[in-house]
């Protein structure tokens, strides 16, 4: 299938995506920079299960500032977003609320939908805090500091796990970059200590945390098998106990992981070392399942980013193409899937 087109602008850096699904459509998040609007924006576009781009918002011209990098999740209703603006405050909008500030933080956020409120991940150059907005919009209570440390900004991954919360992230407290994970519980309290999930020489990092149910998969790049980056992919219990080994799912080099989760298995994709966004099914268990695929259709000189939702029929996947000068684009495609 062809690519699908979301945005496009001459002399201009394309970013930060993410992707959502609503349960009828997609929803499309990311940062761009270009010399014909702002310096900087951030934009939500909904996309019809069919692929069609159905409307995009720029969100910080709410704000009457540039923005650098957001994340959001469904609510049931309506999208909650958190973003970061160039003067380093955090701010939370649901699209049908007032926005509201939540401090001087310069640091990508993260945030999950607990089924009633959200949970946010804020970040400083040191520091992750973990806070707690009601759906009305309104803050509860005071950050939580969840990390004690050298964070990685922007290496940060969180979900909702049914009671608690779920937190990976990069942190170089051990003087490299190494995966640590640790549980949030729904109030803010953080749950016993946090869990070193990789002990390697080289960089960890970037993970992507998802909950399948019964337990947590994260997936990450890895330098462990020399100075070549490869993804890796581990499981976590429900209380927080690394199960498996770190397993290895890429040989020719990777980075960058997103996953989603179909009720069975993973849908996994990375930044490949070639013109590709490569795509693969991985059981619970960790196992490759199948051959590695290619989401995009190769028009480009470059892809990064990639990002994928599993939407209940079919992966739903958004990458960024370019030739690495100007001209960027993000784009979409879907992948088919049956058991």
């Amino acid at each position: 299938v062809p690519d699908e087109e979301i945005d496009s602008y001459v002399e201009e850096f394309l970013e930060n995506f993410e992707l959502g699904w609503s349960g009828s459509r997609y929803g499309v998040l990311w940062s761009g920079q270009n010399e014909e609007a702002d310096p900087s924006y951030t934009a939500l576009a909904t996309v019809s299960a069919e692929g069609s781009v159905e409307g995009v918002t720029h969100a910080c011209e709410v704000y009457s500032a540039d923005c650098r990098g957001a994340d959001f999740t469904w609510a049931g209703a309506s999208w909650g977003m958190a973003l970061v603006n160039w003067s380093g405050t955090m701010l939370f909008d649901s699209y049908t609320t007032p926005a509201v500030s939540l401090g001087p933080y310069s640091g990508w956020p993260q945030i999950a939908w607990s089924g009633s409120e959200y949970g946010l991940i804020l970040a400083n150059s040191t520091n992750l805090y973990f806070t707690r907005v009601s759906a009305a919009g309104a803050r509860i209570g005071t950050e939580t500091l969840a990390t004690s440390g050298t964070v990685q900004p922007g290496g940060a991954s969180l979900v909702w796990a049914g009671s608690v919360f779920g937190l990976a992230w990069s942190d170089r407290r051990d003087g490299n970059n190494e995966i640590y994970f640790r549980r949030i519980s729904g109030t803010g309290a953080l749950i016993g200590s946090d869990i070193r999930i990789t002990n390697t020489t080289g960089i960890s990092a970037s993970p992507d945390l998802l909950w399948t149910g019964t337990e947590f998969g994260v997936a990450w790049g890895d330098q462990m098998s020399g100075t070549q980056l490869d993804v890796y992919f581990a499981r976590i219990s429900g209380t927080g106990a690394k199960l498996t080994s770190d397993l290895r799912m890429t040989t020719s080099g990777g980075g960058d992981p997103d996953l989603a989760w179909t009720g069975t298995q993973f849908g996994l994709t990375w930044i490949g070392s070639g013109t590709r966004i490569p795509f693969m099914l991985v059981s619970q268990a960790g196992v490759i399942v199948g051959s590695t695929i290619f989401a995009s259709t190769g028009t480009e000189s470059q892809y990064y980013e990639p990002q994928v939702v599993w939407s209940g029929s079919e992966f739903g996947i958004t990458f960024g193409g370019g030739d690495g000068y100007h001209a960027y684009r993000l784009y979409m495609n879907a992948i088919s899937y049956c058991e």
